[in-house]
């Protein structure tokens, strides 16, 4: 078995089931902390075996711990003041919604007026993209909880279930609620602080022939659409293929790396890296043509197979001249998500 590095962006956490999802396909997985936050127990108990490995900012990016506390608590104390606005405020450029103060400057204001062991003003932009990072795992982890529950609830039968014939019993009370869903359309977030914050503090630690994978396609939309503002060519999206990928997340970490090891040959991984890594930069490629080679590079089907297939993309942002400063940092890079799995038939 031959690797294809991954590095997961712009998250700093993911579930079991995630994991075993992206490691599946790719791996080793690179997951970037920022200082001061720990990694969750998933990361912590991951096979060392080449599988995953987490990494830490450059240490000149490290803000004072204890300074860096003090911002937080501010800002957490800030949110209470203000039980109107969530956490999603913090991460919107510029100033706060309705033209109100931007909290941001409130909290570096009360931090300057607390002693000596402040941050300086070289040290402002690394607080906030640490700062942003911190949130924006909370935010995540605050979805994650109201889906666990959500789904819980869905499982559970209508206290009304056998008491009225109009009751539909094959329809649960809950079936109908969406999950959280925080997509651009459906919020006021911009995904354009995290991936900021994100590429400041570990774009020059990304290997150049790592692929980027997310778990929010948001993510790579918002930037094949800083791609297509950018581009001079008549208006069309950033090259794009799809496939598909046995899911391995049922079993143990340990042995999705046996499978792996056991059915995907190193001739095949290094034809899928090479592809999913240079399918962009050709002009004249076709993506109906490619992402049936994609989808047969990566077709492996361990006998011991027990769920079904997930459907991924792949988005290469080709070289511009002239970018916008975020996009200019991802150009050149492909740009994975997951779409869905699909059940066994």
């Amino acid at each position: 078995m031959s690797n294809i590095p991954a590095v997961l962006f712009p998250h700093s956490d993911l579930s079991r089931t995630e994991l075993g999802k992206i490691l599946s396909l790719l791996g080793p997985l690179t997951v970037f902390l920022p200082w001061h936050m720990n990694p969750s127990e998933i990361l912590l108990d991951a096979p060392t075996e080449g599988a995953v490995r987490i990494l830490r900012p450059q240490e000149s990016a490290k803000p004072p711990e204890d300074a860096f506390r003090r911002a937080l608590a501010d800002y957490r104390a800030w949110a209470r003041l203000h039980p109107d606005r969530s956490p999603r405020s913090f991460l919107k450029t510029g100033a706060a919604p309705h033209g109100e103060e931007d909290p941001l400057w409130d909290v570096r204001q009360r931090i300057r007026q607390q002693g000596p062991t402040s941050p300086s003003e070289g040290q402002d932009d690394t607080l906030r993209w640490h700062l942003v990072l911190h949130l924006a795992r909370e935010l995540e982890n605050q979805r994650d909880e109201a889906d666990r529950i959500l789904n819980a609830l869905r499982r559970k039968k209508s206290p009304l279930e056998g008491l009225t014939d109009d009751l539909d019993e094959d329809h649960g009370l809950f079936d109908d609620l969406p999950g959280f869903d925080w997509a651009p359309e459906t919020s006021s977030s911009d995904p354009s602080p995290v991936l900021r914050a994100w590429i400041r503090l570990f774009g020059a630690r990304i290997d150049a022939r790592s692929l980027l994978i997310t778990l929010d396609r948001r993510y790579a939309d918002h930037l094949a659409g800083l791609w297509i503002e950018s581009s001079e060519a008549p208006i069309s999206p950033p090259p794009s293929l799809a496939f598909s990928y046995p899911d391995l997340s049922a079993h143990s970490l340990k042995r999705v790396i046996e499978l792996k090891k056991t059915h995907l040959t190193q001739d095949r991984t290094q034809d899928l890296q090479e592809l999913l890594l240079t399918f962009g930069k050709d002009p004249d490629a076709d993506a109906e043509v490619l992402s049936p080679q994609a989808e047969a590079l990566a077709a492996f089907a361990p006998e011991d197979l027990t769920s079904g297939r997930i459907a991924a993309r792949a988005v290469h942002l080709p070289l511009l001249p002239d970018a916008d400063p975020l996009l200019e940092a991802f150009l050149g890079r492909t740009l994975i998500f997951l779409e869905d799995a699909s059940p066994l038939p």
